[in-house]
């Protein structure tokens, strides 16, 4: 068998295929901390909608949403980070 540098290997066609999985910042209010309280949460995944599956039970239109593990909150921002 023959032996592949790791340096030029470039990988199979269904690897080339896969999406990269990404690294999220969540940042959430939070209405059960007191006012001004932003909870940050960190998520790898492959979209914004799978990280939001990691932290967030449900989400309405308005932005508000219910945690997994329990409380509500409104939505401020996701975004990638490198």
């Amino acid at each position: 068998m023959e032996e592949r540098n790791s340096a030029d290997y470039l990988g199979t066609a269904q690897e080339a295929e896969r999406p990269l999985m990404n690294c999220y910042v969540m940042k959430f209010e939070r209405f059960d901390m007191p006012a001004g309280f932003v909870a940050s949460y960190l998520k790898i995944a492959r979209d914004e909608k799978e990280a939001l599956s990691y932290v967030v039970k449900s989400r309405e239109k308005s932005g508000v949403v219910v945690f997994k593990k329990g409380g509500v909150g409104r939505l401020l921002s996701i975004s990638i980070t490198k």
